[in-house]
């Protein structure tokens, strides 16, 4: 099976990067409103695991296009998001302080193995890490920054 990663620095303490990246702090979600904006709709909350359902259609003028996830919540240290019923891949950012900031690592395991995983783990590897770096990581190594030389 593919394993696909992807690391940052972030200039901010592990207490501050984790709920801005997870929308999720010490005591569950930041608000309901923020929470739903990031996962969508919460079906299901059991303790700091919960079961949200997604719409992922790329235009909205497509029909919806819902995928359902289980987000199980380790303030500061992890958030793992697991697929249910769906092909697409788990995911696990995990969070850990360094000296001057928080390394944020996000790994994605895609449950496709043989060639059209080594494929899949190629074309990463040579073209889709840096869409990825410049739509998740990079956001947030930029609002610290910022917030870092104000």
């Amino acid at each position: 099976m593919a394993l696909l990663r992807l690391t940052a620095f972030i200039a901010g303490p592990i207490e501050e990067v984790y709920p801005h990246v997870t929308a999720y702090g010490k005591d569950g979600p930041m608000s309901d409103t923020a929470f739903q904006d990031k996962y969508g709709t919460v079906i299901e909350r059991n303790g700091d695991t919960v079961v949200f359902e997604e719409d992922i259609r790329s235009y909205p003028e497509d029909e919806p296009d819902l995928v359902s996830w289980r987000c199980r919540f380790d303030f500061p240290v992890s958030r793992t998001m697991e697929g249910i019923d769906t092909v697409w891949a788990d995911r696990v950012d995990s969070f850990r302080s360094m000296r001057d900031g928080t390394r944020w690592d996000v790994q994605w395991q895609t449950g496709v193995g043989g060639i059209r995983g080594v494929i899949q783990y190629l074309f990463f590897t040579l073209v889709g890490h840096r869409r990825l770096r410049r739509e998740i990581l990079d956001p947030v190594r930029a609002q610290f920054e910022a917030a870092e030389g104000a």
